[in-house]
């Protein structure tokens, strides 16, 4: 199982703070939020993380290098201009041979990511979204479902 996080957006909603520094890196307490966000597929049973990178890449790479000193195993998926989300997964396309789970690198979760993949996979989804209910009127990110739990 590998979780491809999606890390080369521009961040231009939070300029000038991502003037500098991609916005996955931008610290939360300690450590940048991308790394909270790898602590917490790591320990979800998930080792194998590819990078989605663009923006200011190199941050990234010198940051995280191959992964090992923060449990994992990280491969990079570049390109060369900023790409949107299905954008970003096609350049991961290559390191990606199975099931998968795939995350914005600028998120923050608290659940147990590793019943979500055994319930993936006991109902042989094909596609598996972890959503939170919550009230809004912005224009963007709103998912209907149905009463059975249907997008």
């Amino acid at each position: 199982m590998k979780a491809v996080i999606l890390a080369g957006g521009l961040g231009t909603r939070l300029q000038p703070y991502t003037t500098f520094l991609p916005k996955p890196m931008l610290p939360l307490g300690e450590k940048p939020i991308l790394e909270h966000l790898i602590d917490w597929t790591r320990k979800n049973g998930v080792k194998s993380v590819v990078l989605c990178v663009s923006y200011l890449r190199k941050t990234i790479e010198d940051y995280f290098e191959d992964g090992k000193r923060f449990g994992v195993s990280i491969e990079y998926a570049v390109s060369n201009r900023p790409l949107a989300t299905a954008g970003q997964l096609k350049t991961a396309e290559k390191f990606i041979d199975d099931t998968f789970v795939c995350m914005y690198g600028d998120s923050i979760f608290d659940f147990n990511l590793r019943n979500m993949i055994n319930q993936h996979k006991k109902k042989k989804s094909f596609v598996t979204m972890s959503l939170y209910e919550y009230k809004t009127n912005l224009p963007y990110g709103v998912i209907e479902t149905t009463k059975t739990d249907k997008v």
